[in-house]
């Protein structure tokens, strides 16, 4: 355990500098941190630090804003550079539960190659650096997961009720986080039931997850409550459904369907460039381009395979995946939208790194592996940062 702290405590220190580089400079200013600022400033104005009112168009809650307001009062006086920073710390604490997630399935070898894989890609750099609260969706998301992975057959009461914090934390923020909320009650309550426990104490701790979960967003629901239509504007704004047509150059509802999907599957699975989208589009990823690099892109879909051959240990992440590519691309307007894909990216290297151990096993026997893997690791990190400095140049936003 201490060599694993050691090594997550390296790879934030080196993913630190990526994430200032340039910050206040790089990217130039996305079109929703005005709006972030200006709810900021609102807030600040009136004394209402309320985590549990509407953010500008309703998507998430006002308690995406507290790490700024905290950074703005007490150390950073420049409110857009808060707001970015804020966006970096939730980066870099996405790496440990990522790190613990991979090393739970591999070893600390490949959890700390593929955390600096994870931490330098430049579509994951540009969401911890921009002011966007879908980073800290993931980020919770991440650490729902993991608890729930280390439960256990014995009194785990305490990581049911953190399970059931962190879950409902994820509630207030970007809507795509629903997905790992959902897949978090679905993973911890059929671990809890296959457990050995006497049935009552089984029953408890699932109560005991929703239970804290609602008692936690309650102030968030009953703000949901009182005005659902604005709650789900945007969610009815970028979807499929309500589309303008022609769409693409598209009429037809099948046509555009088909077109969804195709589009979908090349930039989600296969990871090939793509150029469409719409102005939304090249904020987050650079047109034209994978979302991932091309080594990640041949380690993902090898892990898929590692995966599928043991579904039962592996089904969350399928689950996870599939319901981001299908809600946040499918049935949105625009695939491939960065925004609406952030929170399926670290399951891409999640696979990723069950291909990258298999490798490690294969050639176990020669004693310089783990050190290629390493070094491997970094000149792919390295060439990713390279790309995300030459696409801050020509970024369009």
């Amino acid at each position: 355990m201490k060599k694993s702290l050691a090594l997550i405590v390296i790879v934030i220190l080196i993913s630190i500098f990526p994430r200032l580089w340039e910050l206040n400079k790089y990217p130039p200013v996305v079109v929703d941190e005005p709006a972030y600022l200006r709810d900021i400033d609102k807030m600040v104005q009136n004394n209402n630090f309320y985590p549990a009112d509407f953010q500008w168009d309703g998507s998430q809650a006002t308690f995406v804003y507290i790490p700024t307001i905290i950074l703005n009062k007490l150390f950073i006086s420049d409110s857009l550079l808060a707001l970015r920073t804020s966006s970096v710390i939730a980066g870099l604490l996405a790496l440990i539960p990522f790190f613990l997630l991979v090393k739970r399935n591999t070893n600390d070898t490949v959890a700390f190659s593929t955390t600096l894989l994870f931490s330098f890609s430049y579509y994951f750099l540009q969401f911890s650096r921009v002011g966007w609260g879908v980073v800290w969706a993931t980020t919770l998301g991440l650490y729902l997961i993991w608890v729930i992975e280390n439960l256990k057959n014995k009194n785990d009461f305490l990581k049911v009720s953190i399970a059931g914090l962190f879950a409902a934390l994820t509630f207030y923020t970007y809507r795509a986080g629903e997905i790992y909320i959902v897949a978090a009650s679905i993973y911890l309550t059929q671990r809890i039931l296959i457990s050995k426990e006497l049935f009552m104490k089984r029953v408890t701790k699932i109560v005991l997850f929703f239970l804290i979960f609602l008692t936690i967003s309650s102030p968030w629901i009953i703000k949901i409550n009182s005005n659902p239509d604005f709650f789900n504007l945007r969610s009815r704004v970028v979807s499929i459904q309500n589309v303008d047509k022609p769409y693409q150059g598209l009429y037809k509802d099948i046509d555009i369907l088909k077109y969804q999907i195709t589009t979908s599957f090349k930039s989600w699975i296969f990871f090939l460039p793509s150029d469409k989208g719409n102005h939304e589009t090249p904020r987050y990823l650079p047109k034209g381009y994978p979302t991932v690099n091309p080594l990640i892109t041949v380690l993902f879909l090898a892990g898929v395979v590692i995966a599928l051959i043991n579904l039962k240990r592996y089904y969350i992440w399928f689950f996870i995946y599939i319901s981001g590519v299908i809600f946040g691309q499918i049935l949105t307007v625009y695939p491939p939208n960065g925004a609406r894909g952030l929170i399926i990216l670290p399951i891409v290297y999640l696979f990723s790194s069950l291909s990258l151990f298999y490798i490690y096993k294969e050639f176990s026997k020669y004693r310089f592996i783990g050190h290629i893997l390493v070094l491997i690791s970094f000149i792919m990190a390295f060439l990713d940062f390279y790309f995300y400095t030459q696409w801050m140049t020509w970024i369009k936003v």
